[in-house]
C-alpha cells in the first residue's frame, strides 16, 4: 500500500519535472530564433 502511494507520487512529480524541462527548451528555442 505505502509503495503504491509512493510511486504515484513519484509519477506525478516526474511529471511536473517534464512539464518544466519542456517549458524550458521551449523558451530556450525561442531565444535562439530571435
Amino acid at each position: 500500500m505505502g509503495s503504491l502511494s509512493y510511486a504515484a507520487e513519484t509519477d506525478s512529480v516526474a511529471q511536473e519535472v517534464m512539464s518544466e524541462v519542456k517549458n524550458i527548451e521551449a523558451e530556450y528555442q525561442a531565444l535562439m530564433q530571435k
